[in-house]
């Protein structure tokens, strides 16, 4: 059996209270605190550090749900995606220094005519900030029904294809 900590505060008629918790004390009196939960830096560093939420918390949140623990399948396709991604501007650069290709993407041409640090830089952290999402919501499903777990996988593909075809443009000229 549950306790009230886990299922959460409810109400008088035993429905789920969402934004205040309802203490009833033995003469039957209600009185309303607010709620403590904050969603904070700290609260990321604790997650990081001490993990507590491996799983669902409840039956029916065990099709989507966020846990504070991450496994470790999703090492390889997270840092493979972000090698592959600086690797694929180094490719991209030397393309485009080569007269092979053109960027096709317009704010990274823009970027790219100020310098090809901007360009790397902006390129990995999209990137980054791209990965560390998608780990965060790895078992939540997000588009079209597919969990972000897949979604890394298929950026990891993805990724692996565009730079066999930027090695083969390259040496092939």
């Amino acid at each position: 059996m549950q306790s009230d900590a886990e299922t959460g505060p409810t109400t008088l008629t035993g429905e789920r209270n969402l934004g205040v918790a309802v203490d009833i004390s033995a003469t039957g009196a209600a009185r309303e605190m607010t709620d403590r939960r904050r969603f904070t830096f700290k609260t990321i560093l604790y997650g990081l550090f001490k993990p507590r939420r491996r799983g669902p918390r409840r039956g029916e949140d065990s099709d989507s749900y966020h846990a504070d623990f991450f496994d470790r399948s999703l090492m390889f396709p997270a840092v493979g995606t972000v090698l592959l991604s600086a690797i694929d501007a180094m490719l991209t650069l030397i393309a485009i220094g080569n007269g092979l290709a053109t960027e096709a993407n317009a704010a990274m041409a823009t970027l790219m005519e100020n310098s090809s640090a901007s360009f790397a830089g902006w390129k990995l952290f999209g990137t980054i900030v791209g990965v560390v999402v998608l780990i965060s919501m790895a078992n939540m499903r997000v588009l079209a029904g597919l969990r972000a777990r897949s979604i890394l996988y298929f950026l990891f593909g993805g990724y692996t294809l565009l730079i066999t075809y930027q090695l083969l443009n390259i040496y092939t000229a």
